[in-house]
């Protein structure tokens, strides 16, 4: 699995936005991403999250037959301020 962490946008850090934005993603056969759509929004964050969770990579899921089939999940992106 490959897990690239979403860059902060510099004007959202400025702006003190911060929270969870999930993302609702298809993971196709060979375990990359094909789909993204954003379920529950933050405006200024959105776009980091996409373009994160887009690279993502996961292991093939595979079906009862084993062999390897797309996947519908949320995943959920948190953006905190340190």
């Amino acid at each position: 699995m490959k897990d690239v962490r979403p860059v902060y946008a510099e004007g959202a850090q400025r702006a003190g936005v911060q929270g969870t934005v999930v993302v609702e993603v298809r993971i196709e056969p060979d375990g990359s991403i094909s789909n993204t759509r954003v379920m529950r929004s933050i405006p200024e964050l959105d776009a980091a999250a996409v373009d994160a969770v887009s690279q993502w990579e996961f292991s093939p899921t595979l079906d009862i037959d084993g062999r390897a089939i797309p996947v519908i999940m949320a995943v959920t992106v948190q953006f905190t301020l340190t």
